[in-house]
């Protein structure tokens, strides 16, 4: 979805930056490409770039956790048992949302399996975001290692209205990509006036 959504935004010609993981996909032509590897790569390649942003949009299922301890060489077996421990990452979306300037936007994506809309709501109230964009990730139509999603847009602005759900049906990621930036542009638009 990060890929479709900036190739979509620099077609509509906006400044696209985009941060990018580890991947098999080419990135799209964008102003600026920077990829990382790890969680804390990312973190601090978005801090960097966050500050100059107008909208925001973190599609990423970056690991909630890393191991404890890293080992420079291969670990041999020796018969024994091993135990890891894991660490939390830095939580990129939660630290955007804390340091949110006024009028930037910040849009997160959930990846759910169960209660989509309550789930989606709760990460969205935590990390102080704008928009959620949620898709149910059980399905094999939908989701990672597919060019096909549906997905939930929830609106923040919107939620005391009743209004604040947008559906859109299974279709490719680059539709829903426009569908996703044309919610958002407008509502700024609105904004703007």
């Amino acid at each position: 979805m990060g890929y479709a959504i900036a190739e979509a935004a620099q077609k509509l010609g906006h400044q696209v930056t985009l941060i990018s993981g580890p991947t098999q996909l080419t990135p799209p032509q964008v102003q600026k490409f920077e990829k990382t590897v790890s969680a804390r790569d990312m973190y601090k390649a978005v801090m960097k770039h966050a500050p100059t942003m107008d909208v925001i949009i973190m599609t990423a299922a970056v690991s909630d956790y890393r191991p404890a301890k890293m080992f420079p060489n291969k670990v041999k077996k020796t018969g024994d048992k091993m135990l890891l421990e894991f660490v939390p990452n830095p939580d990129i979306l939660a630290t955007l949302g804390k340091k949110k300037r006024k009028g930037q936007v910040l849009v997160g994506f959930a990846a759910e399996t169960q209660n989509l809309i309550p789930n989606a709501l709760d990460k969205m109230k935590r990390k102080n975001l704008d928009y959620i964009v949620v898709n149910n990730v059980k399905s094999s139509k939908t989701g990672f290692e597919t060019d096909q999603n549906e997905v939930v847009i929830i609106d923040r602005e919107k939620i005391d209205q009743q209004k604040h759900i947008q559906k859109i049906s299974l279709t490719s990621k680059k539709n829903v990509s426009k569908i996703i930036l044309k919610t958002i542009f407008m509502a700024l638009s609105k904004k703007r006036r």
